[in-house]
């Protein structure tokens, strides 16, 4: 599996100086803003060691080279969080943070362990030890975000932007051979997507007015379905994009999700999405997920216009 570790730097020095509180209350936004993009890419927030955060990907037995860019993302994604939360703690508190953040795949061993009366989920393994050390020499080396090799060949057809660098790791004989992830040299859908998710979710009202606006232009005959507060109606949409995002990295839930909302929806008389699952199968591709957010959502008359499956 792949681990991620992020760290904040000099933190101690940060907590040295601030209240207890206002230092477990930053904590708790800089956990939550970048503990999102692990999540988003179908990783699992294993533990957080004082003010650093420890992702794994490919504990639900996920192809390597899926759990491999999952953690590119993931940490890519932890980088575009750490700015806009910086410009908020600038705003409150006048201060900024800067992270570094390893990566390593390999083989851990994942499971239940210590006291019978308060076991806890563990991974253990070398490859745990090195992310970790991956993490810190980003220090020596004056870099955000590093990999190891052994993650990156995993995903040698991926798009990735970066450098190669070589370290020697603390506690470790010989030199490893790392790479930069600067970014995806062409956009990546997913991450796109992923970043697209959190501008709707801080500004959802602004969102649902200017898109109920478009979908009554195109379909009049829809407005009927709405009678009441839409703000209501924006929340549900809201989520059910939110789902949409999380599920891209598990498209199995993604196709079995999009059924049920068809079904439901049908029943309303509304037809969306109606030409996204394939017929007999219930296989996605990445490009039918952006053709239905690009295309409209319609009643009744979408029947009219051929549209409805």
């Amino acid at each position: 599996m792949a681990i991620l570790f992020c760290d904040i730097r000099d933190f101690t020095q940060f907590a040295d100086r601030t209240l207890p509180y206002d230092v477990v209350h930053i904590l708790n936004r800089f956990f939550t803003k970048l503990g999102e993009p692990i999540l988003l890419n179908n990783g699992v927030i294993y533990q957080y060691v004082g003010d650093e955060i420890i992702g794994l990907f490919g504990v639900g037995d996920d192809p390597a080279a899926q759990s491999c860019l999952g953690a590119i993302r993931a940490g890519l994604g932890m980088l575009d969080a750490l700015h806009d939360l910086n410009t908020e703690l600038s705003a409150e508190f006048g201060i900024t943070f800067d992270i570094g953040i390893g990566a390593h795949f390999g083989h851990v061993i994942v499971g239940q362990m210590g006291h019978p009366s308060c076991r806890q989920f563990a991974a253990i393994g070398d490859p745990v030890n090195i992310a970790s050390r991956i993490q810190g020499v980003n220090k020596t080396l004056g870099t955000k975000f590093l990999v190891s090799e052994d993650l990156f060949t995993q995903i040698l057809r991926a798009p990735i932007d970066g450098r190669k660098m070589q370290a020697v790791l603390k506690g470790k004989n010989g030199t490893f051979h790392l790479m930069e992830v600067l970014g995806f040299i062409s956009p990546d859908p997913a991450l796109l997507v992923q970043k697209t998710m959190g501008i709707i979710l801080q500004q959802q009202g602004r969102f649902t007015d200017e898109l109920y606006k478009r979908v009554f232009a195109l379909a009049p005959a829809a407005r009927t379905l709405f009678r009441g507060n839409l703000e209501i109606q924006g929340q549900m949409l809201a989520h059910t994009l939110q789902f949409l995002v999380y599920a891209m990295s598990r498209r199995e839930n993604m196709a079995l999700g999009l059924l049920d909302l068809g079904q439901r929806h049908a029943g309303y008389g509304v037809w969306l999405f109606s030409r996204l699952l394939r017929p007999n199968s219930l296989q996605l591709q990445a490009g039918d997920i952006r053709a239905a957010f690009d295309q409209p959502l319609y009643c009744n008359v979408a029947r009219d216009a051929g549209l409805a499956g």
